[in-house]
Order: structure tokens, then sequence, then C-alpha cells
């Protein structure tokens, strides 16, 4: 479709067609990927400067609206354009994806593999499970997540599905309808806003501070609106890196209560934590789901995800997995047991908590002397830019130089106002040499602010 904004052209300047933009974009009437009129054909079909139609269009961007392809033109972006906070290609050091550092723990795996020569793969993993022999693969579970601190002690109210993603569609799909209110963190995973739209349900922003999200906006959301659930990311927030302190995690489960919310704890980096603070899942378990994967704390192609909550729901949950995958992937299932009877699990992890002080301290040593929000222990950082740059012309900047970065537009709820910051995933590139290249270029931009 050919876009044209409805409005006098009189007395359109760029933040008034930029608005316009936006509006459409926001009320579904661009759909993400439509591609925009150049800036030289929308100027003369509005009469307008080409220096009107670019501002416009810049302001769109950098609020994460639009996407600029070399070549190719102006795109809508969309919320759920996860391309362009995880993406894949040839990159001198690519920041845009937070996993383990695979090459890292694959002695580990590459032993647990060698031992299925010597006993075979259980015949029960490579046909269609039945409800008994998913069993002894759900106390394992259950016995890792116990290691990780969670009260996970009923093996019958685990359901595994196809990773924590899975997970979190599973439960908004089946614990709200089309139309419900789910309560976010202002900055989420932009995973989480997908599911929403895709699923139909409002996503409402939460104010987040050092410390995570924010109870007392989280209890005014619920006066002011109907919420029905409430997903937080209480161990090293995605894309910020805060950690809620015990006594944040009990307020939260404190208004948990009190508005009879369901609460989805996406616990997937609280492996990191090492025991340090208390599982939301242990504060409030009746109305409590905790999320956990192998994929961030092992190997992300163990794509294995955990659900542990309320019995009651159960059933539910492993009908919806049935009706959409049928079954989890079994062999998966047989890896993490034989990594756990092996005591490899545990190793594994603390191999990555190691290699991600590490980065950290290079990260520390490069760009220290800028904003950053970070842990001793997270896989990534949240990088606040100095003035004059936008996160979306800082990402651009750095892509024209080989690294990519992930704009913090695609990780705010709502987009008005998106903070000049950057996510950095730090465990992505394959080496520390890597990552130390990778950062010079960022340091290097920041202090010529060259924003070209």
């Amino acid at each position: 479709m050919t876009w044209q904004p409805k409005l006098n052209s009189n007395k359109l300047g760029y933040k008034t067609l930029a608005a316009a933009l936006i509006q459409d974009i926001s009320q579904g009437l661009l759909a993400a990927g439509t591609p925009l009129p150049t800036i030289r054909t929308l100027a003369k079909q509005l009469q307008l400067t080409p220096t009107t139609v670019s501002r416009a269009y810049r302001s769109a961007e950098q609020q994460g609206y639009l996407v600029s392809r070399v070549g190719k033109g102006t795109f809508v972006a969309g919320t759920q354009d996860l391309n362009a906070v995880i993406q894949a290609g040839q990159s001198l050091c690519n920041l845009s994806i937070i996993q383990p550092l695979v090459e890292l723990v694959q002695p580990e795996f590459d032993l647990a593999m060698a031992s299925f020569s010597d006993h075979n793969m259980p015949s029960t993993v490579l046909t269609y499970p039945d409800e008994h022999s998913l069993l002894p693969y759900q106390h394992i579970a259950c016995q890792w997540l116990q290691s990780l601190g969670i009260q996970a002690y009923n093996p019958a109210q685990l359901v595994f599905t196809h990773g924590a993603q899975h997970a979190l569609y599973l439960l908004i799909e089946s614990l709200t309808e089309v139309g419900d209110k789910i309560a976010l963190e202002q900055w989420v995973y932009p995973g989480a806003l997908t599911i929403c739209q895709q699923l139909g349900r409002q996503a409402v922003a939460i104010k987040l501070d050092e410390y995570g999200m924010c109870p007392d906006s989280l209890a005014q959301a619920c006066d002011s609106h109907d919420i029905k659930l409430v997903l937080v990311v209480a161990s090293y927030q995605n894309p910020t890196a805060a950690v809620m302190p015990n006594k944040r995690r009990k307020a939260i489960a404190k208004v948990v209560k009190q508005y009879r919310l369901w609460l989805v704890d996406d616990d997937i980096y609280g492996f990191l934590n090492q025991g340090k603070y208390q599982a939301l899942y242990n504060l409030v378990p009746e109305r409590c789901f905790s999320v956990a994967s192998l994929s961030k704390a092992v190997l992300p192609g163990l794509r294995i995800g955990f659900i542990y909550g309320p019995s009651r729901f159960t059933s539910q949950l492993n009908s919806h997995i049935r009706a959409n995958i049928w079954m989890c992937n079994g062999i998966s299932l047989a890896i993490m047991t034989r990594l756990w009877q092996q005591n490899l699990l545990a190793k594994m992890m603390l191999k990555q908590i190691a290699e991600a002080q590490q980065r950290q301290k290079i990260m520390r040593e490069v760009l220290g002397n800028w904003q950053i929000d970070s842990q001793l222990n997270s896989f990534h950082c949240w990088l606040h830019l100095p003035s004059p740059w936008s996160s979306e012309r800082f990402r651009q900047a750095a892509k024209s130089q080989g690294v990519i970065v992930s704009s913090a537009p695609y990780f705010c709820v709502n987009k008005q106002h998106p903070p000049a910051a950057v996510r950095l995933s730090l465990m992505a590139p394959t080496s520390q040499k890597v990552l130390r290249q990778g950062l010079i270029v960022l340091s290097e931009l920041l202090k010529n602010n060259d924003v070209y």
C-alpha cells in the first residue's frame, strides 16, 4: 500500500508528519514490513521539502517505528520486528544475541553424547510419550530447579515446553483472554510484546528502577486497569540487567496477592544468582508460574523449557501443548538427564558464569567512562548514550563499522519516549578478543559523538 497522511499539507511540519505516521502504525493501519514512499515521492505528494519528510522519517525511526535498509528503502518496523533486536549474519562483533558461549561447554556436551554409545538412547524418548514415561524426566528437572532455589518438590506440577519463549506464549494464552491487559516492565524483552500482539492482549507498561519492576507502579496500574497477569524478570532483567533484592521480590508478591493477579516469573537468568535471592515462586506459589530454560544456562540448541506452577493448571497447559506442538523434544530430555546424572550441568553453568564475569571486566575496562547498568554475573548490559546520540542512530553507526547492538525502542512497551540506550550482549562473541575489538569500536563512537 502507498501511505498518505490525512492532514492539511499547508500546516504540515515534520513533527506533525511523524506523529501521523506513528499513529497509523500504532493503530494497525500500516503493518510491519510495509514499505514507505521515498522521501522525494512523499515530499512531492504533500508539497513539502525533502528535508521535512526526511526529518519526519528520522524521528519515527529513532522511536523504533521504522527501519531503513540500505539500497532498499524505509519500512515499518512494528513492535514485533525482532530482527532488529536479535540479528544473525556476518559482522566484526555481534552483540545482539543473549546466549551462553557454546564453545566453552562443548567438551561436557560431547562427553554426555559419547555415553550414549555405551548405553542406548531410552526408547521412551524415541516415541510419543505418555503420562508415565515423562515422570523420570520431571524428577530430574525438579531437582535442577531446586538446585537453583525454586521450591519445585512435586514433579506432577512441572510441564516441559519447547524453550522459555514457548512457555511464555502458553501461559499468556492459557491464563488470559483476547483484550485482557498484561503488565510488563516498561522496557521488556521484545518477545513478550510479540506474544501480546499476536494473541490480542494489551500490554501495560510498569515503571522500572535500578531494582527492577516497581511494586507501587504495579499497584497503581492495577487500580487504573483490569490487569489479569504480570510478567516479571526478577533476575538480570532484559534489557537493563536489574536484579530484584529480596525486599523488592516480597513487595511484588504482596501486590500479586492483593489484586489476585497471575504472576509469571521469567526466571531464565535465575541460575546466575547462585542461590543468593529468593525465587518469586516461593513467595506466592498459589498464583505464580516459574519459567526456566536450559537454552540460556547451558546451550541454546537444548530447546527445553520448564513451567512450574499450581497443580490445578497442569492438565490445561498440557492440553495447549498437545494442540500446538503435540509433545516436547524427548531426545533433548534424554540429553538433559545424562548431563545431570554425570554432574555436568552444574559444571557447565559455573563455566558460563566465570566467563561472564571476565567479559564484564573487559566491558568495564573499555567502556568504564560511560553510564552502564550491569551486574557481575550478567550476560548483558544496558549502555546509556551521551547526547546527542539516539539509540537508533547509534545502532546504525555501530552496524556500519561491523558491530551489531540492540536499540532501546524495540524494548519499550510505550515507544513514545524511548531512552537513549542500547543493549550489549557480551557472551555472543566467540572470544574475548573479538568482544574487546567490538567494544573498542563502540568506545570510539561514543568519544567522537559522530552522529553524521
